[in-house]
């Protein structure tokens, strides 16, 4: 927070009330995140932490999105890597991820 910013890298996948059981079964799979409430009709399944580096990252090098998806993933994955370095702490390095965000 010393420039101003955090950088918090989250895994998030949305869906409406009637298949909540489909994030539930993703939180129980994975053993860990939460299922949170964003309105009264949609949920998400969220990831975060060290969480990411060792069960989410892992799991998606493995099963290779095929979709555009994977495009995010990849990106997601490069800033990841800077945070876990500590890029995200210099100008330089917090210039780079927003430019990542932007693509």
């Amino acid at each position: 927070m010393k420039l101003g910013f955090d950088v918090l890298p989250e895994f998030r996948i949305t869906r409406y009330k009637n298949d909540i059981k489909s994030l539930y079964a993703l939180k129980s799979y994975f053993g860990c995140g939460t299922v949170i409430e964003l309105s009264a009709e949609a949920f998400e399944y969220r990831v975060r932490g060290r969480n990411l580096n060792v069960v989410i990252i892992p799991f998606f090098k493995k099963h290779k999105l095929i979709t555009f998806q994977r495009v995010y993933f990849m990106r997601f994955c490069k800033v990841l890597h800077m945070v876990n370095k500590e890029d995200h702490l210099t100008s330089e390095g917090l210039a780079r991820i927003r430019k990542i965000k932007q693509l």
